[in-house]
């Protein structure tokens, strides 16, 4: 198929440098101020040595169709030193991609800061957007100490984002974006604020997903206007536009990107109630990302088409990238060639999906927590079946549901709530031992509690266990089978000094033992639970074999958002402790905390659990010494300074209350508390320097 041309040139190659008046621009136009056709201002990405990808949108209301472009690039903010770019310095911006430019100049020299600007030519006229600057790589044989900041989660319905303002002040080489660069839903009430002049919002509501009911409904991003509005939005805020004006950014998306808690072309919104594949709708998202986004793709000239390629190879965005001696990027994608949640949000809870048989091959032995059940189909079982399927509606199940191998403590907890005459309760004396997904906590059909979260965590991880062995490793994909090759290999092969993991979800366990609180006791939770199965917690044994495939490589770190706290510490498999991941979780720049959230998931589940998360962070140590350092309720980012001999990283956080407010605190350095971590080379212990 023939792809339609996103610009007509997308690839420019710098020459020479000229001397020029600062009051003209290309062609001898009159240079003036257009800032305000370009309302997302300008952006850049993906340095390289010799390399980078300058980005803008274009707007006019009283022009159609496609609009002609100058991009200027020089050495100064005042372009009197630009860049020879020739006569493919004019462009096109697109109406079919919305008036967005990308751009990826070539032939630059490394680790130099340039100058740009894109102009709107009107007649003899330049009118110029704000100036960007942006900075290639150092090469690699580079002895420099490079800076980057780790940012992630900028949620805009009702937040402020005061941490880019903080950010913008720093000294970086680049940032990176680990994703949710946007949120999809315009005010989900569970954990988006929904009052105050900070909202999104969609021109026809009629394009989008209607979700919740009465005071508490909200809309989702469907359609392709959806979500180009999303990124129209969230970038006219002005202290994002200005990190963009001064660094590129190095970006990879989460799940908001297209919808919550997602994984390939599904979404999760319904917890299984209903069938959200919807290949049209993630087809849009990544449209809108290729659209907005300065990312630069393996072919220079590349053109997202849906039509083109089938998913998920119609677009791709892991990728690395080398700063120096002492810096090797690696950036996965952790959304697009993930396998569904181990356990189906619409799993019926009785269900047996892992035999005695089954647990004695993966596990050698039939484990302590397994629960009896029987085959219920089996005529013995008969009177207990009709019983149970005829009052399944009023059990809060489906009739049918009851069927194949059950849990028979599940079972005769259903046969109890059956009103008037019921059968005997199923005799599980002898029976052989599962695992039952009521055995891992899931207690209703449709919900993420005991799905996506809250789940015990020994039955779980034997579950997982034995899906592992029956798949001969193939179950629990995270990367892909291709993405993941790539990723050991590349690490594996890497010469720089550190080799850092741009990584979308938390790699370190994160239990909490419950078996002593006595408030668990009262709602059945008096065991270890993972708090998400969201996230790798959820795969297990996917996140072993990464970590025995290059923990025992020097200076590995993984730097992670999507949880909205920070941690740091070490991820390792149970019994190596020569094998590791150094991992930093930078906290959200402005989305609801993780304590927020989890509070939120607690009360669901019942007022006392609420109790048990007013406490997470003390349970969270208790049970994770591998947690260097945890807070769960401060918004903010992290800072990194990569060298010969060590890495250096700060956590800069701020309460959550000024996130809220649209006037930053009068002193901005001092609202923001800063943790400071120092690894040496060589070595997998974190030191804290300052807190």
């Amino acid at each position: 198929m023939q792809r339609r041309k996103f610009l007509s040139n997308t690839v420019l190659l710098a020459g020479g440098i000229g001397l020029l008046g600062c009051g003209t621009g290309g062609g001898g136009r009159t240079v003036s101020d257009g800032a305000q056709y370009f309302p997302q201002s300008v952006a850049s990405g993906d340095p390289r040595a010799n390399s980078v990808i300058l980005w803008t949108r274009v707007a006019d209301e009283d022009a159609e169709g496609d609009l002609p472009l100058m991009l200027e690039v020089a050495l100064d903010a005042e372009f009197r030193m630009r860049v020879d770019l020739g006569d493919a310095a004019m462009l096109s911006a697109k109406a079919d991609h919305d008036g967005c430019v990308r751009v990826r100049v070539e032939n630059l020299d490394p680790a130099t800061t340039y100058y740009y600007r894109f102009g709107y030519i009107k007649g003899d006229d330049a009118l110029v957007s704000r100036t960007g600057r942006t900075k290639t790589a150092p090469e690699a044989s580079q002895d420099v100490m490079v800076s980057f900041a780790v940012a992630s989660c900028q949620d805009y319905t009702g937040r402020y984002y005061h941490a880019y303002k903080h950010l913008a002040e720093q000294e970086l080489d680049f940032f990176l974006h680990l994703g949710d660069y946007v949120y999809e839903t315009t005010g989900d009430p569970s954990f988006q604020e929904r009052m105050g002049k900070r909202v999104v919002s969609f021109e026809n509501m009629d394009d989008a997903i209607a979700l919740g009911e009465g005071d508490a409904a909200y809309f989702a991003a469907k359609s392709l206007a959806n979500y180009r509005e999303l990124y129209k939005t969230f970038r006219s805020d002005p202290d994002l536009q200005r990190v963009h004006e001064l660094f590129p950014m190095i970006a990879i998306w989460d799940d908001h990107e297209f919808s919550d808690d997602a994984h390939g072309q599904t979404a999760t919104y319904s917890d299984g109630a209903e069938n959200e594949k919807d290949p049209a709708r993630r087809a849009n998202a990544d449209q809108a990302w290729f659209e907005y986004m300065p990312i630069d793709y393996a072919e220079s000239d590349f053109e997202y088409d849906r039509k083109a390629s089938s998913f998920p190879s119609d677009i791709t965005i892991y990728r690395d990238f080398t700063f120096g001696k002492h810096l090797h990027i690696v950036m996965t994608d952790l959304r697009r060639y993930r396998d569904d949640h181990l356990v189906p949000e619409d799993a019926f809870p009785g269900a047996v999906p892992a035999t005695e048989e089954e647990l004695v091959q993966a596990l050698g032995a039939v484990p302590e927590f397994a629960v009896p059940y029987v085959d219920l189909d089996a005529p013995e079982y008969e009177a207990q079946k009709t019983a149970l399927n005829a009052n399944a509606v009023a059990l809060g199940f489906e009739s049918g549901d009851f069927k194949g191998l059950i849990d028979v403590t599940f079972a005769n907890t259903q046969l109890t709530g059956i009103m008037g005459a019921k059968p005997p309760a199923i005799d599980g004396t002898d029976k052989p031992r599962g695992i039952s997904f009521a055995s891992m906590f899931k207690t209703t059909r449709y919900t993420n509690v005991g799905s996506r979260y809250v789940v015990l965590t020994e039955p779980f991880e034997a579950y997982a266990r034995v899906l592992w062995i029956k798949s001969d490793g193939k179950a629990q994909q995270v990367m892909g089978e291709k993405q993941e090759k790539w990723f050991i290999d590349t690490v594996r092969k890497s010469k720089q000094t550190w080799k850092v993991w741009g990584n979308e979800y938390t790699l370190m366990r994160r239990t909490v033992d419950l078996r002593e609180q006595a408030t668990a006791a009262l709602i059945g939770l008096q065991a270890v639970l993972n708090l998400s199965a969201e996230d790798w917690d959820g795969m297990p044994d996917r996140r072993a074999k990464i970590i025995d495939s290059v923990g025992d490589i020097d200076n590995v770190v993984a730097v992670t958002g999507d949880i909205h706290a920070f941690f740091a510490g070490i991820a390792q498999n149970e019994g190596d402790t020569k094998k590791g991941i150094l991992e930093f979780v930078a906290g959200a720049i402005s989305s609801a905390s993780y304590y927020e959230l989890l509070n939120a998931t607690a009360l669901a589940i019942s007022p006392l659990a609420g109790a048990l998360a007013a406490n997470a962070d003390a349970l969270l140590a208790a049970a994770n010494p591998h947690l260097s350092y945890i807070d769960l309720k401060r918004n903010g980012y992290g800072l990194f300074k990569a060298s010969d001999d060590s890495l250096l990283a700060t956590y800069y956080a701020i309460a959550p209350e000024s996130v809220l407010k649209a006037k930053p605190p009068a002193d901005l350095n001092e609202a923001f508390a800063a943790t400071q971590f120092s690894v040496k080379t060589g070595s997998k212990t974190l030191k804290l320097l300052q807190s």
